[in-house]
């Protein structure tokens, strides 16, 4: 009897242990940004937490938005122009872990020109085509940034959206003169001679900015705090896995996106308003935001 007693209590807080687990999809991207949440996947480290997470690969931030508000997913990727234009257009979503910084110690987005053309300044690129991988992406804009500061009038420069996958083919084709691209991708393009690396303008506008993190609607994340709490800290831990196994991060990298990239971003679990600030401020001087807005509020404490 005792023994029956036993055994049924055990599965009792079995159970228990089991429904106290939050299930979740989690939205990733194909970047090297995002290798904290596959660490924490295949390792164990999001069970260990209270999460059940299931991973869902997104093709663009642009679409986590429309995403998250339809709750394909509960976590996803995102930019700081998305959240902001999202926002803006009254989706109530909030930031709730960082992902990746972008610094000038490891600039991971520049120039790539075709052959033959330099690009040293702003100028260079008066009456070129440039590609961009989404007109209001963070690259877009901060490229608009560094040409206004060079005292290059917009549109005297043509900014034309293209998959970022195919722009080494339109420089070689010369469908582009130049393209604004990330790694691995930059140094993909310069390895097969499609083109020459030529300006690391992320650093001349800002050498410390935001690149991506985490977000949520407000709701999920007010209804689930300790499912919030429970992701950053998956992710912290995950940072650690990295440092401490290499190999094996590499290895985890490889099988989420089929290749390992030589140098891995600045992962920061820390989100500061200070960071959305600054894309606020730069959102407004190139007219695509129209209104102001609180970044301490698009933070989920």
């Amino acid at each position: 009897m005792a023994r029956g007693l036993v055994g049924l209590l055990a599965a009792l807080l079995f159970a228990h242990a089991a429904s106290a687990e939050t299930q979740l999809t989690i939205g990733y991207g194909l970047a090297g940004d995002f290798l904290p949440a596959f660490i924490a996947k295949d390792e164990g480290i999001f069970a260990k937490n209270g999460l059940d997470a299931s991973m869902k690969v997104m093709q663009s931030s642009s679409l986590v938005p429309a995403i998250l508000a339809s709750g394909g997913v509960q976590i996803g990727i995102n930019t700081p122009p998305n959240l902001l234009l999202a926002v803006a257009g009254g989706l109530d979503q909030v930031a709730i872990a960082g992902a990746a910084r972008l610094t000038s110690a490891d600039p991971r987005i520049g120039l790539v020109a075709k052959p033959g053309l330099t690009v040293t300044r702003p100028a260079d690129l008066e009456g070129k085509r440039v590609g961009v991988p989404g007109i209001n992406s963070v690259i877009d804009l901060v490229l608009k940034k560094w040409l206004i500061d060079g005292k290059v009038p917009l549109a005297r420069v043509s900014l034309i959206e293209a998959v970022a996958t195919r722009m080494g083919d339109m420089l070689k084709s010369d469908q582009l003169d130049a393209v604004a691209i990330f790694e691995p991708l930059l140094s993909r393009f310069v390895a097969s001679g499609s083109g020459v690396k030529s300006v690391d303008f992320f650093s001349a506008v800002n050498p410390d900015m935001l690149g991506s993190f985490w977000a949520a609607t407000r709701q999920w994340a007010s209804a689930n705090p300790q499912a919030v709490t429970a992701f950053r800290r998956s992710l912290a831990e995950a940072q650690d896995f990295i440092v401490k196994n290499p190999d094996k991060a590499k290895a985890i990298e490889t099988k989420y996106l089929h290749f390992a990239e030589p140098k891995l971003p600045r992962f920061d679990v820390a989100m500061r308003a200070s960071d959305l600030d600054y894309f606020i401020a730069l959102c407004r001087e190139l007219g695509v935001l129209h209104q102001p807005l609180d970044a301490s509020k698009l933070i989920f404490e």
